[in-house]
């Protein structure tokens, strides 16, 4: 009877079971990645990871996975009862991408200016300053970046107008 899937757990197997019974099973937590299935009819026993939508996929993960026509493939088209896929899947003749990692969202900062500086925009990543005299208020015409971490930043510029170095602290905090 073409449809009927069996899985092992622990060296004992378990089935037969319709693809619906074994996706219940692998949202119950009864069937586990890292067993084995076997569709009737075919020879090899596959990790139940490998099966394509059997398990809900975390962006952390880098599977490679297949379709449940690549191991059933001896067993012609598939019916949508006989087959454990949970969500809505391409045509066949598309090819399947391994996942991509997401990228971690970087934390937020705010950049303060301390002594000789004046903050003049930041995005919560980077902060932009001017350097600025604390003797005489003369302030630089070029701007700086610093990249916003939990650290206190200190400096030095030359005051052009004082003629003397003047010494810029910037604190940043990451939120």
């Amino acid at each position: 009877m073409a449809g009927q899937w069996y899985y092992m757990h622990a060296g004992e197997k378990s089935g037969p079971f319709t693809g619906q019974q074994l996706a219940d099973l692998a949202t119950s937590g009864v069937l586990l990645r890292d067993d084995t299935i076997l569709k009737q009819g075919n020879d090899s026993w596959v990790l139940a990871s490998r099966v394509r939508n059997l398990f809900p996929v975390s962006p952390a993960e880098n599977l490679e996975l297949i379709t449940v026509a690549d191991v059933a493939a001896a067993d012609g088209p598939e019916q949508s009862d006989d087959r454990p896929i949970l969500a809505e899947e391409p045509a066949k003749s598309e090819t399947y991408r391994p996942a991509v990692k997401e990228e971690q969202p970087k934390k937020k900062g705010v950049a303060s200016a301390l002594k000789g500086a004046d903050i003049v925009g930041q995005d919560g990543v980077y902060a932009r300053y001017r350097m600025k005299c604390t003797e005489c208020g003369h302030k630089d015409a070029s701007c700086r970046s610093i990249a916003i971490s939990n650290k206190v930043t200190k400096s030095r510029f030359f005051c052009r107008k004082c003629k003397k170095g003047r010494e810029v602290v910037i604190q940043c905090r990451l939120g």
